[in-house]
Formats: structure tokens, C-alpha cells, sequence
């Protein structure tokens, strides 16, 4: 994962499908989308809860 990280360009998009605890850190110059079930303990930029109705 982190040689991935590594080679992307400034300003690349990435989602993080289910980035619950101990999700990889977002590169600066990247945008980083994250969505899991649930809320983070922590502070965590650009997080969207996923709802569901089942």
C-alpha cells in the first residue's frame, strides 16, 4: 500500500472504502475520501458515514 501512496501524483483522488481505525495516512497533496459504517474515535478529514436500511 505505502509503495502505491508513494508513486501518486499532486492532486490524485483517492476513496478509502471502510477506513475504520487504522487506515492508511492521506498523502498531503492528495484529496482523500473516506466512508466506512462507523464514525471514527478520532478526528478524521473528509469522512462520510455510510447509512444503510436493510
Amino acid at each position: 500500500m505505502h509503495e502505491i501512496l508513494a508513486g501518486l501524483h499532486d492532486g490524485a483522488r483517492l476513496l478509502d472504502l471502510g477506513s475504520g481505525p487504522g487506515s492508511f495516512p492521506a498523502p498531503p497533496a492528495c484529496t482523500t475520501i473516506r466512508f466506512d459504517l462507523k464514525i471514527p474515535g478520532a478526528p478524521c478529514h473528509n469522512f462520510v458515514q455510510v447509512r444503510y436500511d436493510f
